[in-house]
C-alpha cells in the first residue's frame, strides 16, 4: 500500500458519545466524504485514481479513521507516482480544498459573494455579503463556483441535529501533524443545502487551453484564464483526433455547448470539435540591399 494521509471524519454530540451513531447517516457521510474527495482529485486532474479505505471507528464521540492516497492511471506518471512526496502531495491538496470549500460555505452562507483576484493570480479572496474577506486557492474558488461538490457536502452535514449530533470535523494528518482541518455545527447546516439550480445551455466558442484529459471518460479541465477553468466533457464523433488535440500545448477555439446556473455562471462545458490557434509571430522590418 502506498504511503497514505491520515483523514478524520468525526460527529460529535449527545447522541454520540457512546461512539455509536445510525448506520444511514454513517454510509451517507461516507458517501459524501468519498464522492468530494473524488471530484475534486478528477478536478486537478482526470488521471489520478483517489483511494480511500476506512482504517478504523474511534470511540467517545464517533470518528471514522480514513486512509487517503493517490495513484495515477497514467503511464507517463508512472515513475512520478513512485516517490511518496509526489503521492501525498495530491492527496494533501485534496483535503486542503475540501476544508477550504467548507470554510468557504460557512463564509457566503448561501448569499451573493465577490471574487477579487490579486496580483498574479495566485491570492484569490472571497467577499461575502457582509463584505469579510477571506483567502483562497484558485481551485478553490472554481470548484465552489461550479458547485461540483455542493451534494457532497450537503451529504457530511446531513447527520447533523441540534439536540443530538451538534458537530462535524473533517481533520487531516500526517504523522503526529495536524495538517488542516474545517468544521460544520448543527447551526450552519443550513449553508451546506444545495441551491435549486436553474440551468441555462448556449451554443458557444471558447478560447483556452486543454490541460487535463482522462481518455476513457473524455473528461477534464478546460482553463480559460490564470484563473478561472472549468470541467469539460468532449462529446464530439472524432475522439481520436481530439485526442491528438489534447497533445497540442498551445491555445484552442472549442466549439461547445456551455452551461450556466442562475446567475449565469459558467458551470460546465460540452465540447464539440477544437480548433488549434495558431501563435502570433513578429517578423522583423524589411531591410534595403545597398
Amino acid at each position: 500500500m502506498p504511503e497514505s494521509l491520515e483523514i478524520s471524519l468525526r460527529y460529535s454530540g449527545p447522541s454520540v458519545d457512546d461512539g455509536t451513531m445510525p448506520v444511514n447517516d454513517v454510509v451517507d457521510a461516507l458517501q459524501g466524504f468519498s464522492g468530494a474527495y473524488s471530484k475534486v482529485a478528477n478536478f486537478m486532474n482526470p488521471e489520478l485514481s483517489p483511494q480511500l479505505r476506512v482504517s478504523a471507528v474511534k470511540t467517545g464521540s464517533f470518528e471514522l479513521q480514513i486512509l487517503g492516497w493517490i495513484l495515477s492511471t497514467a503511464t507517463e506518471h508512472e515513475q512520478h507516482f513512485k516517490t511518496i512526496e509526489a503521492t501525498l502531495y495530491y492527496a494533501k491538496h485534496i483535503m486542503k480544498i475540501l476544508t477550504e470549500l467548507i470554510s468557504a460555505k460557512k463564509h457566503v452562507q448561501g448569499k451573493p459573494y465577490t471574487i477579487s483576484v490579486k496580483g498574479d493570480g495566485n491570492t484569490i479572496n472571497i467577499i461575502n455579503a457582509e463584505n469579510v474577506t477571506i483567502p483562497v486557492t484558485v481551485d478553490t474558488v472554481n470548484i465552489l463556483k461550479s458547485r461540483l461538490v455542493d451534494g457532497d457536502l450537503n451529504k457530511i452535514a446531513a447527520p447533523l441535529r441540534k439536540d443530538t449530533i451538534q458537530k462535524a470535523q473533517l481533520i487531516a494528518r500526517e504523522g503526529q501533524k495536524q495538517l488542516e482541518e474545517a468544521s460544520i455545527t448543527s447551526e450552519e447546516r443550513e449553508f451546506f443545502r444545495p441551491e435549486p439550480v436553474e440551468e441555462t445551455a448556449a451554443e458557444t466558442e471558447m478560447e483556452g487551453r486543454l490541460v487535463s484529459l482522462n481518455k476513457e471518460t473524455n473528461k477534464g479541465t478546460f482553463k480559460l484564464s490564470k484563473t478561472d477553468s472549468v470541467p469539460y466533457h468532449f462529446i464530439g464523433k472524432e475522439k481520436e483526433s481530439f485526442h491528438a488535440d489534447f497533445s497540442y500545448k498551445g491555445p484552442v477555439r472549442a466549439t461547445c455547448v456551455a452551461h450556466y446556473d442562475e446567475n449565469k455562471e459558467l458551470l460546465s462545458i460540452d465540447i464539440k470539435s477544437v480548433e488549434r490557434l495558431q501563435t502570433t509571430f513578429q517578423f522583423p522590418e524589411d531591410t534595403k540591399s545597398v
